[in-house]
């Protein structure tokens, strides 16, 4: 009689306690988010749920100093931008309007700037080698942001669920910016190409036609 070997055990073999997953997470998403989350997991060999969890962890490890900052922004601008509308006005509601009194949102820039400079990395800031043509590119970012705020709607379909959100949430402060406006300066966008490089989108104002304008300059994300 042949001794029988040993039965192997059924069913998925265990886990780490470090890789055991036993938390549920629901939310709800708006627009095209499952469409894009899609596509970033197909490129990254990701399940959506592994690619949702990998976004969040980065998050967390690479955007806290830019949260930050941002905080530190906020505070500044609403302390100098309250007292100076106080100031104008004498009045509590004259503060909380201070978004629309000239002076008052003069002061808030001032105080934006003022922190940018205390927290400047020290160096040179200028372009690195042969890159001179992007000495613009911090504005041409922003302007391509207001400029699709301002649109109502995306240039780059990537950014429409961003677009939407920020109109909303600007309320009628977005009625501030007009598109015959942002169109004159060069408009830069971000757009993702794979999970190591990004694109540079770029619409010219010295071209009159927005669709012929638009280019693209690879680069590796950091």
């Amino acid at each position: 009689m042949t001794k029988k070997g040993k039965s192997r055990p059924r069913g998925r073999p265990p886990v780490s306690a470090d890789e055991k997953k036993d938390r549920n997470f629901t939310f709800r998403g708006r627009g095209d988010m499952h469409e894009r989350l899609s596509h970033a997991a197909a490129l990254n060999r990701h399940s959506i749920s592994e690619e949702i969890e990998s976004r969040l962890s980065k998050s967390f490890e690479n955007d806290q100093d830019v949260y930050g900052l941002v905080r530190v922004i906020a505070a500044a601008i609403q302390e100098a931008g309250y007292s100076a509308g106080y100031l104008t006005t004498s009045s509590r509601e004259g503060a909380r309007n201070w978004l629309r009194n000239p002076w008052a949102y003069d002061q808030a820039m001032r105080a934006a700037a003022r922190v940018f400079e205390a927290f400047r990395p020290k160096g040179d800031p200028s372009p690195p080698e042969g890159q001179a043509h992007m000495q613009n590119l911090g504005r041409d970012f922003a302007s391509g942001i207001l400029d699709e705020i301002a649109r109502g709607e995306a240039r780059v379909s990537i950014n429409a669920a961003r677009t939407n959100e920020l109109r909303r949430e600007l309320g009628d402060l977005a009625e501030r910016l007009v598109e015959s406006e942002t169109i004159k300066e060069d408009l830069k966008f971000s757009l993702p190409i794979d999970d190591q490089h990004r694109g540079i989108v770029t619409m010219s104002k010295k071209k009159p036609s927005g669709a012929e304008s638009i280019t693209e300059k690879q680069g590796k994300r950091k």
